[in-house]
C-alpha cells in the first residue's frame, strides 16, 4: 500500500492537485493513511477492509494541527470522508495501472455526517479588516483573496512573473495568474467573474464603476490593490 500511495502522489498528485489540495491531501496521507494501513498488501484491501478501516478511524484521536488545537479531539466523520476521497482516487489510479482489479473504496459504506455551513465574510467585514490592517502587502492579499477567490496557499505561491496583465490581456478583457509549480493554473478572471466581483466591490464603495475598464486594468493601475 505504501508504495502505491507514494507513486500516486508522485505521478498523479504533482500533476493534478493545487497548492491547498496538495497540502491537505499530504496531511491526510501522512497522518491517517500511511501510519494505519501503509503496510497492508494491496491483495488484502477489499470493500470489507475499507469499511472496517473507516469505522476504526472514528475511534482514533485526531492529529493536532493549526485547525485542531484540541489534543483530545477524535477523528470526525468529516475527516473520514476526506480520507475516503483521497483513497478512492488513489485506488482508481491503481486499477488504471493494473495494480488492482477493482476499486475497493467505491462501494464502501461511510459514516454519516452533516456538513457544516462555512461562515463567509461579507464585503462589509472585509472592509473592516482592511481598514484595521496596517501592512500594505497584507492588504494586497486581502484584495486578491476577495476579488479573485484565491486560497492562502495560492496567494503565498504567487509572484509577479506568474501574473499576466499585459496590454493584450487587458484589451481582451482577461487576466491570468498561476502559481509557479509544475502542476496547475490557479484562476482566470473572465468577464462574468469580473462583473460579479465589480458588483460586490461597488456595493461597499470599494471600486468605482467604469464599464470601459476591466478588472485587469484596475489591477494594472494598482487602484484596486494598494
Amino acid at each position: 500500500m505504501k508504495e502505491l500511495v507514494r507513486e500516486y502522489v508522485r505521478i498523479y498528485g504533482h500533476n493534478e492537485w493545487g497548492v491547498s489540495t496538495y497540502d491537505g491531501n499530504i496531511g491526510l496521507i501522512n497522518n491517517y493513511i500511511l501510519p494505519t494501513i501503509g503496510e497492508t498488501p494491496l491483495s488484502k484491501i477489499n470493500n470489507h477492509f475499507m469499511e472496517k478501516y473507516y469505522a476504526s478511524l472514528l475511534k482514533m484521536p485526531a492529529v493536532k494541527s493549526t485547525r485542531n488545537m484540541n489534543e483530545d479531539k477524535m477523528i470526525t466523520a468529516a475527516i473520514v470522508h476526506q480520507i475516503h476521497k483521497v483513497l478512492r482516487s488513489c485506488f482508481r489510479q491503481a486499477v488504471k495501472w493494473e495494480m488492482m482489479d477493482k476499486n475497493p473504496a467505491i462501494d464502501a459504506t461511510l459514516p454519516k455526517y452533516k456538513a457544516e455551513e462555512r461562515e463567509i465574510w461579507t464585503a462589509e467585514m472585509l472592509m473592516q479588516a482592511i481598514d484595521a490592517c496596517e501592512n500594505k502587502w497584507l492588504k494586497v492579499a486581502f484584495h486578491l483573496a476577495f476579488a479573485a477567490t484565491v486560497r492562502i496557499g495560492e496567494l503565498l505561491g504567487l509572484t509577479w512573473d506568474c501574473v499576466d496583465v499585459s496590454e493584450e490581456a487587458i484589451a481582451e478583457n482577461r487576466a491570468y495568474n498561476h502559481v509557479r509549480t509544475n502542476f496547475f493554473l490557479v484562476w482566470q478572471l473572465n468577464p462574468l467573474c469580473q462583473r460579479k466581483t465589480r458588483e460586490k466591490i461597488n456595493a461597499v464603495g470599494f471600486l468605482d464603476t467604469r464599464p470601459r475598464l476591466s478588472l485587469s486594468a484596475d489591477i494594472r493601475a494598482n487602484r484596486f490593490l494598494l
